[in-house]
């Protein structure tokens, strides 16, 4: 969680371009952007709890919650993507996505699920590809398929 909460604006890979260069920068076969019709996040191998980089496919709804996110704020290039209330240098701490989220599924009726706050979530998005990669190549996946 902690990686996801200190995800950069920069992170985000909008262009096939940007997707390209940064598949054959990190070693990964750069035709695995052709199976990211919506773009990518990256998750840099600095802030991932094994040391490895992960380009994951957004789906059409997450790109398009993520361009409307970024519409209303004027933040680009290497600052927070999630920055902390009242404190935009600072990444929004966990506990705070975590209540906000409790707060969200109360509002909704939806029960809690077991098995923690985020992590169910992250299951889910693990289990359900947004894409299907060539075989041998490997992605993760944020959101529903797209």
């Amino acid at each position: 969680m902690e990686a996801i909460c200190s995800l950069q604006v920069s992170d985000i890979l909008r262009s096939r371009n940007q997707l390209r260069a940064t598949l054959a920068a990190s070693g990964m076969d750069e035709r695995l952007a052709d199976y990211m019709p919506h773009g990518a996040i990256r998750l840099s191998d600095q802030v991932d709890k094994m040391g490895l980089l992960f380009v994951t496919p957004l789906s059409a709804p997450a790109r398009a919650a993520l361009d409307d996110y970024l519409l209303r704020d004027d933040r680009i290039g290497p600052v927070l993507l999630f920055p902390a209330p009242g404190a935009p240098e600072k990444p929004i701490r966990r506990d705070v996505v975590a209540r906000w989220l409790l707060r969200a599924e109360k509002a909704a009726g939806l029960p809690k699920l077991r098995g923690g706050v985020c992590h169910p979530y992250r299951r889910l998005w693990a289990q359900r590809p947004a894409t299907r990669p060539p075989r041998g190549g490997r992605t993760s996946c944020l959101g529903p398929g797209g």
